[in-house]
Order: structure tokens, then C-alpha cells, then sequence
């Protein structure tokens, strides 16, 4: 069983987010096909084994790998329930950082603290693993 960081939103916001009948439409409406994330400033599309560092404040940074990309990643029932889709990279501590996956919207792109460092070999998270 994996440890889960959530990141990307305040708390509650998922709360709020599928309570939002118009943005669950939305989010529904989305095709699950591949539509591309970048990493912030740049024209880097994110894909399965990127290497990855987690710049936190006061902290030291913590590297990843991108294990889950919905669309592309076989499915995951934790990751992709009720029109909310997540992005998943682990940590090199083993844990999972989740994150909202709307790449429509500028809010679903990738953060400034999520640095790509490089290519590495395509990883996915297997459907079976449960994340609580």
C-alpha cells in the first residue's frame, strides 16, 4: 500500500470540486484520450518515466518518477473515478504525489515547483496497487 501526498489544491477542494455540478460536466466531457501536460515555462511535454524533483519551500527537494498519466497508463480506479482525474508521480521515498490532471485548463498544468529533469524508462502505477 502506497503512502499518498495530494497536492495541487487547497483542502477540501476536491470536496468542493465534485460538489461544482458545472466543472464535474466538464471534467466528464473531457476525452480520456492523450491531451498534453508541459511543465511550467517550458515546451517539455510530461510523459510516463520522466525524472522529475519536487522543489519544496524550506525543504530539501525530493525526487520522482511520472508513474501515471490518465489516457496513456492503463486504468486506475483511485486515479480516475467520477469525472476526476489525477496524475501520479512516485516519489524516490516511495510514496505517491497526486495531482489534478485537466491539461484544458491552465490550472491543470504542472506547477512552478515541479522541475523536469530528464527522460527515464516508462514506468506505469499497476491498476492493482491501492492508494488510500
Amino acid at each position: 500500500m502506497a503512502r499518498i501526498i495530494r497536492r495541487r489544491a487547497p483542502i477540501g477542494f476536491f470536496i468542493a470540486f465534485a460538489r461544482n455540478t458545472k466543472w464535474l460536466a466538464i471534467m466528464e466531457r473531457t476525452p480520456s484520450g492523450r491531451t498534453v501536460l508541459f511543465y511550467y515555462g517550458t515546451d517539455i511535454d510530461v510523459q510516463l518515466g520522466d525524472r522529475v524533483i519536487w522543489k519544496r519551500f524550506f525543504r530539501s527537494n525530493v525526487e520522482g518518477t511520472v508513474v501515471y498519466i490518465p489516457g496513456i497508463s492503463p486504468r486506475h480506479p483511485d486515479l480516475e473515478c467520477e469525472g476526476v482525474r489525477q496524475w501520479a508521480v512516485e516519489l524516490d521515498d516511495g510514496s505517491i504525489m497526486l495531482m489534478l490532471y485537466w491539461p484544458e485548463d491552465k490550472k491543470g498544468q504542472p506547477r512552478s515547483n515541479i522541475k523536469f529533469k530528464s527522460r527515464g524508462t516508462r514506468k506505469s502505477l499497476p491498476p492493482e496497487t491501492r492508494l488510500h
